[in-house]
């Protein structure tokens, strides 16, 4: 939408017609099944179920959340950030990079991450870091170098390290750190994860199969889901690689 100002005084609001985009979601499944055997099912009853569907719920969200980050579009895979494309003016473009050095971040990588999606006007109120533990480790472990030259300005004398990249209150410029097993574990993403929409078409749907393992006794315990990842705008997100 566009505002206008309004003149003379006592005139009249100029209407405006918002921008409206569509975000097409199909639904991708993904599932998994554990067979229960007979003699566990005799000893733990309905608690073997339960155990193994409480395991098959976990597995699906790790896939999902995992699928947020790298999922391929392919092979049944929602399409992630790492993988994520679209076409604009007739150029393919994908999610916004900050170009490291991997192994060796600083801080002018850690104000252009969030420089970019500003200068985009695609930041919102609840921007975040995500990394995998060791980038997390490396930043906690990085100082924010200032080199002193002499006063010819020609050598370095001298290196003062400040603050690190990210400090005890996993906060990188500010902004918070939260850590992911399930991420790209050499990139840093960065960006208003609101932007993200998961689509679900169901809940987790559980099956207790007792035919398939009727010859031995057992029971087959099935869950699948249907879902997508929806990237609403590309430009409220920036990857970086960290590490090598």
């Amino acid at each position: 939408a566009q505002a206008y100002w309004i003149t003379p005084e006592g005139g009249n609001a100029t209407q405006t017609t918002p921008g409206v985009g569509q975000v097409a979601a199909t639904p991708h499944t993904v599932g998994a099944y554990t067979d229960i055997t007979r003699k566990l099912l005799i000893q733990n009853g309905i608690s073997s179920q339960n155990l193994v569907a409480d395991e098959l719920r976990g597995a699906i969200a790790r896939a999902v959340e995992a699928a947020v980050f790298s999922g391929t579009g392919a092979n049944g895979q929602p399409t992630g950030l790492d993988n994520f494309t679209e076409v604009i003016g007739g150029e393919t473009v994908g999610i916004p990079t900050v170009s490291m050095t991997a192994g060796a971040p600083t801080h002018a990588n850690m104000v252009e991450f969030w420089s970019k999606i500003y200068s985009a006007n695609a930041n919102g109120e609840r921007m975040s870091f995500i990394g995998s533990p060791a980038v997390k480790a490396l930043l906690r472990s990085t100082r924010d170098v200032t080199v002193i030259k002499n006063e010819a300005g020609t050598d370095n004398v001298a290196a003062v390290g400040t603050d690190y990249l990210c400090d005890s209150d996993s906060r990188v410029e500010g902004y918070e750190f939260h850590m992911s097993n399930l991420c790209n574990s050499k990139k840093l993403y960065f960006g208003d994860w609101r932007e993200i929409m998961l689509a679900f078409w169901s809940g987790i749907d559980l099956t207790v199969d007792t035919a398939s393992l009727s010859l031995s006794g057992g029971v087959r315990v099935v869950a699948l889901q249907d879902c997508d990842v929806v990237i609403r705008h590309r430009e409220s997100f920036a990857i970086g690689t960290a590490l090598a």
